[in-house]
């Protein structure tokens, strides 16, 4: 899905810079024609490419953010196997078991039970007002 808008994107942005990109070559072919058609083929084709460089460095942006949580996330990840590996005699704890299209973060066995454990990774200090969960004293933007 993504990857279908990303390609009608990228055919959309061929295509704006084709037209301006058209006029500027007819232009430099044909010195006749120089005056108006090359100005609005350069003015075009200069906003055209402003607005893909934009779009560009959006798109970059937040690939890197993506990827610098999807860091953080798997050293919390690894952070909290560790805990679980030091439980008391009896639980046992497996941990990142994937399935088609999803994984579990966390499974522990033990007398008491079977606990699933989702480990999220967020900045800040966690604390719970009854039975609700606060992000830096107040509810988290996502519910859990």
């Amino acid at each position: 899905m993504a990857k279908d808008r990303y390609i009608y994107v990228c055919l959309l942005a061929t295509g704006l810079l084709a037209i301006p990109l058209a006029l500027l070559i007819k232009s430099t072919i044909f010195p006749s024609s120089r005056g108006l058609a090359g100005l609005i083929g350069l003015a075009v084709t200069s906003g055209v490419a402003l607005i893909l460089m934009k779009f560009i460095d959006k798109k970059a942006d937040h690939t890197i953010k993506r990827a610098k949580d999807a860091e953080r996330g798997a050293a919390a990840e690894e952070k909290v196997a560790l805990r679980l590996n030091d439980l008391p005699e009896g639980y046992f704890g497996f941990h990142d078991i994937s399935f088609n299209g999803f994984n579990i973060d966390h499974v522990v066995l033990g007398p008491a039970g079977i606990f699933v454990v989702e480990t999220k990774s967020h900045r800040g200090t966690i604390d719970a007002n009854g039975n609700t969960l606060l992000l830096n004293s107040k509810p988290p933007p996502k519910t859990f």
